[in-house]
């Protein structure tokens, strides 16, 4: 196998980056949770329905303009997230459950994947934007059917570019709903420990209700 061509401490790394992938992506739902989301739902609507736009050259102009700053917004928000309430807030998210799993976990997957995706979405235009161009003229002349088929390709890669590009922008509304989330279990939890005769203080799992729609 073209593994065993690799150095062994390459291949570890491999598995390592493999594994911390596949952490994510049960954590966030896999691909029943992206097929039943609401926000994926609606962005092939609107792949749909903004076929004129993604159908003629030069559609990746606008992802290469957009996304370079969402993502930077996006990585500085994502650390201002993880510092987010005192010790004790945070060691109540560490304890709570939602959906099975533990909700700050569950957290950072939902806005992992809203990052992931708009790197997702930039290369996907960064590639389609190099690869359009016309083959050199010594490979001689192409079949017909063979540039039938390039055709076809070229517009499934740019389907799929302003696919995920919607998606990804509409996963920041996802994530924004589960900061405002947080922030309702954060009052929640400030308002319990503000109660003196209260003794369920640190019972907080049961404060966390997400929705099912992201």
């Amino acid at each position: 196998m073209i593994f065993d061509l690799i150095p062994k401490p390459t291949t570890v790394r491999y598995q390592a980056t493999r594994s911390i992938y596949a952490r994510y992506w049960s954590a966030y739902g896999g691909i029943t949770a992206l097929l039943r989301s609401l926000y994926f739902h609606l962005a092939v609507l609107l792949t749909a329905i903004l076929w004129g736009q993604w159908t003629k050259e030069g559609w990746w102009d606008l992802p290469l303009s957009v996304l370079p700053n969402v993502i930077g917004f996006s990585v500085g928000g994502y650390a201002l997230l993880l510092s987010f309430g005192d010790e004790k807030f945070q060691n109540l998210m560490a304890r709570a459950e939602v959906r099975g799993s533990n909700a700050f976990i569950d957290l950072c997957a939902s806005f992992t994947h809203f990052v992931l995706m708009q790197f997702l979405a930039l290369l996907i235009a960064i590639v389609a934007k190099g690869i359009f161009i016309e083959p050199p003229n010594w490979t001689g002349d192409w079949p017909e059917w063979s540039w039938m088929l390039i055709g076809l390709a070229r517009y499934f890669l740019w389907f799929l570019g302003e696919l995920v590009f919607i998606y990804a922008l509409l996963c920041g509304a996802a994530a924004t709903m589960r900061i405002y989330r947080l922030a309702e279990m954060f009052a929640k939890c400030a308002q319990k420990q503000s109660e003196p005769d209260n003794k369920n203080t640190d019972k907080g799992p049961r404060l966390w209700t997400p929705d099912q729609s992201d």
